[in-house]
């Protein structure tokens, strides 16, 4: 069926077109004399959704390099967010009062485009604007410069739809419902997407892009389909202006002993390989936290590696491994150089790769993409040796410290099984509370439990290592197989000393599933750990490295 029509536009300029007049039949199906229809309405309030839940995801992600991906950290996102959308509802009240009408929703929806299509660049020049102030108050000040305005605007949103699409008192319950089932249902939709494919395949900074294509698209729509060139302007402008701002905080080259060898932004963090040419170092980061340190040689540089190895070095040769979180492979070499059969366990699936292609991780490993509670609960093979070394950044998994997942690794131990937990720590005080309560929770699943001596310090965070079994172990009467230039140079104790035996264990609390307070007692830790990565790159983002881009 052919569609025929004509319309006059300038000086009855006359258009006889099959598809020029479908496209003027879908203009009458968006808007009738530059009234907005219901439909178009519901489409506004579906991507307004889809936006406001895009755009909170998006903005914790890009906070978490520089402020950390804790709890805290998104108890300020989630605020902001909260309290723009409040501002936002209050002012798009007031403006359905004005009788702006479709003018004022599409307006609204273009400064919503603008300011979030504008986040990346904001957002690094909130950081770099903030980084000498103290966590708390840097990330409340960052957030509300890069995340408020859009919010605002996105907010002012449904009021003004709503006013629009409400013809009489009676049916305005009904219109709002509308209004706010089909923006929740946008939101559920870019919740998906996000977390399982457009921050995985695209990154943080790409996938705004993916909101800023639907908003935009939507105005531009409107205008093209209603012919004014002047509104198509301005949506073209504020691209323009976008682009500028986005590209104008891109960093740029700088010269330094740091080189960066990988990036790469996904779900589980921003990951990033970096060269220390003057230390002949390799580091694997996420989020800007060391995960691992590896000479140029391909040896780990940190103690924590040999100390694991060395205090499982007593079991023989081919005796059965499972590594809870592999970082960069360091640790999964050393049990191979050992002759153990080694399966290892990674939430992110960009680590394997990572781990071979840049830190000579052995390929004599059996790895398993999955969540390590997960794989716990559903594993019913026998090992001599279960490792957890998850603790190395700020996303401590405190569903694995619970006296129901302990139970659990001891079902999963041979006879004489071992378990060795590495976790990151300072013996100050104020983290004792976390250090006795993993040994509690250890003891109170039937494990004979000690806290290895690994010559931990007071002021600064460093390793601790617990060493737990079913059945008593003395490890001072043990066999080890280590190198002894390695041992000698590290200095592990394994005959005198060789536990740390001020603590009482009854000091700690009980960790359960019901109450998982790991990540809470751990707070110092991460505090001190983003403190300390902040300081280090600080130089490196006030110089506009693209490094952190």
């Amino acid at each position: 069926m052919r569609f025929r029509g004509s319309i006059n536009i300038v000086n009855n300029f006359h258009y006889d077109n099959s598809f020029y007049s479908k496209f003027v039949t879908l203009g009458n199906y968006m808007s009738k004399q530059n009234t907005i229809s219901n439909k178009f309405i519901l489409w506004i309030a579906f991507a307004e959704g889809f936006a406001v839940m895009g755009t909170e995801i998006l903005s914790g992600k890009l906070m978490a390099p520089f402020y950390g991906n804790s709890i805290h950290t998104w108890s300020i996102v989630i605020m902001t967010v909260l309290g723009s959308l409040t501002v936002g509802y209050f002012l798009g009240g007031h403006l359905s009062t004005k009788n702006y009408g479709t003018k004022g929703v599409l307006y609204t929806l273009l400064l919503s485009t603008l300011l979030v299509g504008c986040i990346p660049g904001l957002s690094m020049y909130s950081f770099r604007s903030t980084i000498e102030m103290n966590l708390v108050s840097g990330a409340i000040i960052s957030s509300i410069l890069f995340i408020a305005p859009a919010m605002i605007c996105l907010g002012a949103l449904s009021p003004q739809l709503i006013s629009i699409i409400t013809k009489s008192v009676n049916e305005s319950g009904q219109r709002t419902g509308h209004i706010f089932a089909i923006a929740t249902a946008g939101g559920i939709i870019s919740t998906f997407l996000m977390g399982f494919y457009f921050i995985p395949e695209l990154g943080s900074r790409n996938s705004i892009y993916i909101i800023l294509t639907l908003l935009m698209g939507l105005f531009l729509m409107y205008y093209v389909i209603n012919f004014n060139i002047k509104s198509i302007a301005v949506g073209i402008a504020s691209i323009i202006i976008i682009i500028s701002i986005n590209s104008s905080s891109i960093g740029k080259e700088v010269r330094s002993t740091v080189k960066l060898v990988y990036k790469d932004e996904g779900l589980q963090g921003n990951m990033i390989v970096l060269d220390y040419q003057d230390l002949q170092s390799r580091v694997l980061m996420v989020d800007y936290i060391s995960q691992t340190k590896m000479h140029f040689s391909g040896r780990s540089k940190w103690p924590y590696i040999y100390r694991m190895a060395t205090y499982t070095s007593f079991k023989p040769t081919g005796s059965d491994v499972l590594l809870c979180g592999i970082g960069g492979g360091n640790l999964v070499n050393e049990l191979s150089l050992l002759g153990f059969n080694v399966d290892a366990v990674d939430i992110d699936e960009r680590m394997q790769f990572v781990a071979r292609k840049y830190f000579n991780m052995t390929n004599k490993v059996n790895l398993f993409i999955d969540d390590a509670r997960h794989h716990i609960n559903l594993c019913d093979k026998k090992y001599d040796i279960i490792i957890l070394d998850l603790s190395a950044g700020e996303m401590v998994p405190g569903n694995l410290y619970t006296i129901e997942c302990f139970k659990k690794i001891k079902m999963l131990l041979n006879v004489n099984g071992v378990l060795l937990i590495h976790y990151v720590s300072s013996l100050a005080p104020k983290n004792h509370s976390a250090i006795l309560s993993i040994a509690k929770t250890l003891t109170e699943a039937g494990y004979h439990t000690n806290i290895m001596n690994t010559n931990p310090s007071k002021q600064h965070v460093k390793e601790l290592i617990y060493f737990a079994s079913p059945n008593k172990i003395d490890l001072q009467n043990q066999n080890f197989r280590m190198d002894p230039e390695i041992l000698a140079k590290i200095k592990i104790p394994l005959k005198e000393n060789i536990y740390l035996t001020q603590f009482d264990f009854n000091d700690g609390v009980l960790i359960t599933d019901n109450q998982p307070i790991l990540e809470f007692l751990h707070k110092n830790v991460v505090t001190e750990l983003r403190q300390s990565s902040r300081d280090k790159f600080k130089g490196l983002l006030q110089s506009e490295s693209n490094l952190f881009y």
